[in-house]
């Protein structure tokens, strides 16, 4: 049996590996393809992109393992049933379910390493991700300064360039804005007829270097009959010198505090510290808001009145004594009435806004916890499926095993994704929702493997023509009675 064993564990790395891979490169390019045009023209070094990756392939290994499981279990059996090796092991006294055995150990190992790389690797990987991530789009695209277009991305400028040379230094009819001195305003001009720009070798500073110029600038004044006047200063150069700074285009990455807090970057001990604080707020709120109604009733702190008054037990009564009072103080008390049911009804309102708000967040932390568990148990959910539909189509290679398995697994992330939506929603406890997809294809894997150890022609369509046949000529006969 070992040896069988050996070969069954041989016959799955393969499978196993490249599937990984792939999946690993196919979220990769899915991501690419989603963020293409907030990565391309920033300047971002290599190494800074690389990095990116690395930690988004980090993110999505919890969701790679199941597929990959799936589609090399799939075709692991289809190769061994097309080879007829499945019907030779049975025919010698070994049960499918025996020799399914080395791969459901595999499985559920691999469901375990899910968990502890769910709750140890993922938080830091997540969080680095969307620290590299948010650093990248943030930074302003690569200074590009084109002709006949008014640049405006250096801070506290604006850049019109009529005409630039072959070497990208030398321009011609330039116009510059600066709005430095004025923050309100771009009340300094500068106009030249040629000019070299040039970036310094740290890259930390543009350098215009104008000929033959003007430079426009409004006067401020203090006194508000000196500014009806618009008096302004114009001067002329042969040669001058203006320095702005690159600073805004560097490259510097988003403090991680920012992150920390969210549920994908918590193991589960932070998770369960996080939502026992989160529960003990919730609590709260109706408590607070007793107390805060409280005030509109301050009439209940006068000992006096209520003993006056506890006899009162039905509205009659109440009116008849209201009754007693005179138009003035009726006018009041219905008016003091009315203040305090408002405020009353507003409290209510907001509070009850607050324990929503309060609850739906507290709902995003729960299915973070749960789904590290339901994704490592989907592991051995999804090695059932494959290797029951492995044994039952019989067919190896990557062409029917691989559509099998992408079918199931789109099934298997549609009911994963529709169950989170639903517990974020309200809709289903967060529970529920994380463990949907486990809920709908266990039974269908149990349904699998029994027909697989049976070997009933689930996929046979000669059984079914026979069913539909059968299933007509009873319903012609009985149209004929």
């Amino acid at each position: 049996m070992k040896k069988i064993d050996k070969l069954l564990l041989k016959a799955f790395i393969g499978p196993f590996f490249l599937t990984f891979f792939i999946a690993i490169i196919v979220f990769d390019l899915q991501f690419l393809w989603k963020y293409i045009d907030d990565l391309m023209g920033k300047g971002i070094e290599l190494s800074v992109i690389l990095e990116m990756f690395a930690y988004f392939s980090g993110s999505v290994v919890p969701l790679a393992l199941p597929l990959s499981i799936l589609i090399g279990s799939i075709i692991t059996f289809g190769n061994l049933g097309e080879h007829y090796e499945l019907v030779a092991l049975k025919s010698s006294g070994i049960s499918l379910q025996r020799f399914m055995m080395p791969l459901l150990v595999v499985s559920i190992l691999l469901g375990v390493l899910s968990f502890y790389f769910s709750d140890n690797v993922l938080p830091y990987s997540n969080l680095k991700f969307r620290q590299v991530f948010s650093s990248i789009i943030k930074k302003k695209p690569a200074l590009n300064i084109q002709a006949g277009t008014i640049y405006k991305e250096i801070e506290g400028y604006n850049i019109l360039v009529g005409k630039k040379e072959a070497d990208n230094k030398t321009i011609h009819d330039i116009k510059i804005w600066d709005k430095t001195r004025n923050q309100t305003s771009f009340s300094n001009v500068l106009a030249a007829n040629t000019g070299k720009m040039t970036v310094t070798p740290d890259e930390k500073y543009l350098v215009f270097r104008l000929y033959d110029g003007s430079q426009y600038e409004e006067m401020k004044h203090n006194d508000p009959k000196e500014r009806l006047k618009n008096q302004h200063l114009r001067t002329y150069f042969n040669e001058y010198e203006m320095i702005m700074s690159l600073g805004s285009f560097g490259f510097s990455e988003t403090n991680e505090d920012r992150y920390k807090a969210r549920p994908k970057m918590m193991s589960i001990d932070k998770l369960k510290q996080t939502v026992d604080s989160l529960e003990n707020k919730k609590n709260t709120i109706p408590d607070q808001t007793l107390m805060q109604s409280k005030t509109a009733f301050s009439f209940l702190k006068d000992s006096n009145f209520v003993a006056q008054t506890k006899l009162i037990d039905n509205e009659n009564e109440w009116l008849s004594c209201i009754a007693l009072l005179n138009n003035n103080k009726q006018k009041q008390l219905f008016t003091k009435a009315t203040e305090h049911s408002k405020t009353m009804f507003k409290n209510a309102a907001w509070s009850a806004s607050r324990y929503k708000s309060s609850n739906s967040k507290l709902v995003r932390y729960y299915i973070a916890w749960f789904d590290k568990y339901a994704m490592a148990f989907s592991c051995i959910v999804l090695y059932l499926v494959g290797a029951s539909m492995g044994a039952i189509i019989r067919k190896g290679g990557i062409g029917a095993p691989m559509v099998v398995g992408i079918l199931f697994f789109m099934t298997y992330f549609v009911l994963t994704t529709s169950g989170r939506k639903m517990a974020e929603e309200l809709a289903i406890s967060p529970f529920n929702g994380t463990w949907l997809a486990t809920y709908i294809l266990l039974p269908i894997a149990l349904f699998l493997l029994y027909h697989a150890v049976n070997d009933s022609q689930i996929l046979n369509s000669d059984n079914y023509k026979k069913y539909f046949r059968r299933l007509f000529r009873i319903s012609k006969f009985f149209s004929e009675v």
